[in-house]
């Protein structure tokens, strides 16, 4: 049966960080929608390294983010289902965007999404993006980077759940049990990965992680 996952149905109320908000640094527009079935056995985004710093999805939070490359603001848009904060930066020939749900993160804004791209050199220096300092390279994801050929993405995660295009599609669906409300109940772990392949490496990677009940 095909998994079809609305990240999110609830509305919650934040502040806004910043008062003005620049369109050409806002994420790209995504689906929330998963319309693939869950074909991993192990969840690909759990976390991401950047130098010799680890993040967490659901566990490290933008402001600690921000705190650990010591620049950046954080930004808000929408409401309802499409609220949202993230930080943004940039490397040489990408942007990159921390990003947690205005609901899934919690108040506390703990890391949901991430989503780089590659980007031409002249369009990369933006003061809502700074570059990030050396000392923070490789970031990569288990799996990879910008760069990182089809084939080694398939040898990491296996076959794609599903293909559109150019466009690879990882998902996983596991279980966890926890507390809610003082009783043991079993969760929904979504791990997703969407990446873009052009000229046999990535150019775009969007990975998503929430748990949900």
């Amino acid at each position: 049966m095909i998994i079809k996952v609305l990240i999110s149905t609830l509305i919650l109320t934040l502040p806004i960080i910043n008062k003005a908000i620049d369109k050409s640094t806002s994420p790209p527009a995504t689906d929330d929608i998963i319309s693939v079935d869950a074909t991993l056995r192990e969840d690909p985004a759990q976390k991401i390294q950047l130098g010799k710093f680890t993040v967490e999805f659901e566990n490290t939070t933008l402001d600690e983010i921000r705190k650990i490359f010591g620049s950046g603001s954080i930004d808000h848009s929408g409401d309802a289902a499409s609220s949202q904060y993230w930080l943004c930066y940039s490397l040489p020939n990408q942007r990159i965007w921390f990003i947690s749900h205005g609901e899934m993160g919690g108040p506390d804004h703990a890391l949901t999404q991430l989503h780089v791209i590659s980007m031409d050199e002249k369009n990369i220096v933006n003061n809502n993006c700074p570059l990030l300092p050396i000392k923070f390279k490789p970031i990569q994801f288990d799996f990879g980077w910008i760069g990182t050929t089809q084939e080694t993405l398939i040898n990491c995660l296996g076959q794609p759940s599903g293909i559109e295009g150019n466009t690879l599609i990882y998902f996983y669906h596991g279980k966890k049990t926890a507390k809610y409300r003082g009783e043991d109940v079993d969760w929904n772990v979504l791990g997703y990965v969407e990446v873009i392949i052009e000229n046999n490496k990535i150019v775009s990677i969007y990975v998503s992680h929430v748990t949900s009940y």
